[in-house]
């Protein structure tokens, strides 16, 4: 079974206006491999190069924080699948969801980007 960490870390920006305008995003290969990158540091409860990071996500992502996603990688198991699903555009916001599949289990990771182009949202989820 694995540990299920519902939000790594919240949102780092304020929620955005009301009803914003959304509009979907094609798959970058890019940004793939950057999201996929961070998912295999978070897992091994490790951080890349921190200046990719919003100030607000560099001061949530805590050593204790840090840990608990290190046990996501250490119950799941080895990493099968990273899989773009879909990518919004929401404000100055973009969002990348990908399907994850693990040795022992399936998750949703979630690659935010600020309108700055820095990591604004990191989170890994449980598929229900």
């Amino acid at each position: 079974m694995i540990l299920t960490v519902a939000a790594v870390v919240a949102q780092a920006t304020a929620a955005p206006s009301p009803a914003p305008t959304q509009s979907p995003l094609a798959q970058d290969t890019k940004i793939d491999a950057n999201a996929k990158a961070w998912y295999e540091a978070l897992i091994a409860g490790k951080l890349l190069d921190a200046s990719q990071l919003s100030d607000k996500l560099q001061k949530a992502l805590t050593p204790d924080i840090l840990a608990k996603t290190g046990e996501v990688g250490t119950q799941g198991g080895a990493l099968n699948l990273f899989q773009f699903n879909k990518g919004v555009a929401i404000g100055g916001e973009r969002v990348y969801a990908y399907y994850v599949k693990m040795a022992n289990g399936d998750l949703q990771f979630i690659y935010q980007l600020g309108p700055d182009g820095k990591i604004d949202g990191l989170w890994i989820k449980p598929i229900q």
